[in-house]
């Protein structure tokens, strides 16, 4: 299935496969793969920079250590720094 919006930000898309979900937008794009029953991001694409990163095994250890410490559920991480408006429709996808 491939999601598609056009806002004045850019173009957002999210395409999911088998086992896989990449979430994008003009700027970015994150790739998952769906193992043992929880989602990885195994690269994420810097459009900007022409540039692809692969987190360490380690990356969720911030997720681990918030929901420790009580502070996951009034943690948030933003995206990109662009306004909500062109990621309403991803957020709306995701939340549904």
């Amino acid at each position: 299935m491939i999601v598609q919006a056009n806002n004045e930000g850019g173009e957002i898309s999210i395409n999911i496969g088998n086992d896989q979900i990449s979430i994008g937008n003009t700027y970015i794009k994150r790739n998952m793969q769906l193992s043992n029953g929880k989602l990885k991001t195994h690269s994420i694409e810097n459009k900007m920079i022409n540039r692809t990163f692969t987190p360490n095994a380690e990356s969720e250890d911030f997720m681990k250590h918030s929901k420790e410490k009580g502070w996951f559920e009034i943690t948030y991480i933003a995206m990109d720094e662009r306004p909500l408006k062109p990621l309403k429709k991803a957020l709306e996808l995701i939340e549904s």
